[in-house]
């Protein structure tokens, strides 16, 4: 096996696998994105959001006409453009991975030939490392140098749209609980069911939280349905009453959020590029030993709507 390139070799790999590469940082976020809506080709600022038309089929009257009256909130999601310029040493990058496919190989030899473009996908994918945690609680900065600075996350996003008013409890997509327990979680979150708008309750709808409100729904569940014959396993991956419509969706990357979403998946915008020629991958020489993996792309989140029909959220107090 190989484990010698050149930087022109890894500078042809570059160009030969642009498309594959510039999707790596986004398989960092393969556990998310099975609960969001991708957007592609957005490079910079799409209008999104819902309109509501209010017309009525009544009893017949001739030549009577009815104004449609259309109730449009819009929404902004908007792609920032990142870069990265990444210094990595390739034999220490080859030699991990030869370490990881003997491991994995147990005893039978190695079977797949490497390549320069793997030693890429391997930078590749360490930029999206911080994706994850960026999605929910990024704050956009654009004098940052982290992946947390390019964008406002959903979280960051709730907490602004809570201080300008346009989630409240005036709006009715909004209430403040308790802080959650293995003995109330139950009581909070059939309160919340409660709360919701009609049309959001028959809606089937991820409940985004931290791993510990899941945690504690568990706990407090086995507490308060020990006799229940379908009571019969441990981990409640659904709202008890609500007709298996709101389900958790506990994300590591939250741990800690005072924020719970529920809202269905298409509420979930992720923009992306991933279409156009204004991404792109390079490999420049730094030095002997270094190599500079050099990457431009575009992402953002945003909520598609946060009327009462299409989301509502709970804050944890103290």
């Amino acid at each position: 096996m190989s484990t010698k390139f050149t930087p022109e070799q890894y500078a042809k790999a570059a160009v030969k696998f642009r498309g594959p590469l510039l999707k790596t940082p986004y398989l960092a976020l393969k556990d998310q994105l099975q609960f969001l809506t991708p957007r592609f080709g957005i490079t910079g600022t799409e209008i999104v959001g819902q309109s509501n038309a209010t017309v009525q089929l009544h009893p017949y009257r001739a030549n009577e006409r009815q104004q449609i009256s259309h109730d449009i909130v819009l929404r902004e999601l908007t792609t920032y453009f990142g870069t990265c310029n990444a210094e990595f040493e390739p034999n220490a990058i080859i030699s991990s991975i030869i370490g990881h496919r003997a491991a994995q190989a147990k005893g039978d030899g190695l079977k797949n030939t490497l390549g320069a473009q793997d030693v890429l996908f391997h930078v590749g994918h360490s930029i999206g490392e911080g994706l994850g945690y960026a999605t929910w609680n990024g704050v956009r900065n654009p004098q940052g140098k982290t992946t947390a600075d390019l964008f406002d996350g959903y979280d960051t996003i709730t907490a602004a749209e809570i201080e300008a008013g346009n989630i409240s409890e005036e709006k009715k997509n909004y209430m403040k609980v308790p802080a959650i327990t293995n003995v109330n979680a139950v009581e909070v979150m059939k309160k919340l069911l409660y709360a919701l708008h009609p049309v959001l309750r028959r809606t089937e709808c991820f409940v985004y939280c931290a791993p510990e409100v899941a945690d504690a729904y568990n706990e407090a569940y086995q507490m308060t349905h020990t006799g229940l014959v379908y009571n019969d396993k441990y981990d409640q991956v659904v709202v008890e009453g609500s007709g298996k419509k709101l389900i958790f969706v506990p994300l590591a990357e939250k741990a800690g959020s005072k924020f719970i979403q529920v809202c269905p998946k298409s509420n979930m915008l992720v923009g992306m590029d991933q279409l156009s020629d204004k991404e792109s991958v390079n490999v420049a020489k730094y030095d002997s030993d270094t190599l500079v993996f050099e990457m431009r792309a575009f992402f953002g989140v945003q909520f598609e709507s946060i009327d009462a029909r299409r989301m509502f959220v709970a804050e944890i107090g103290e």
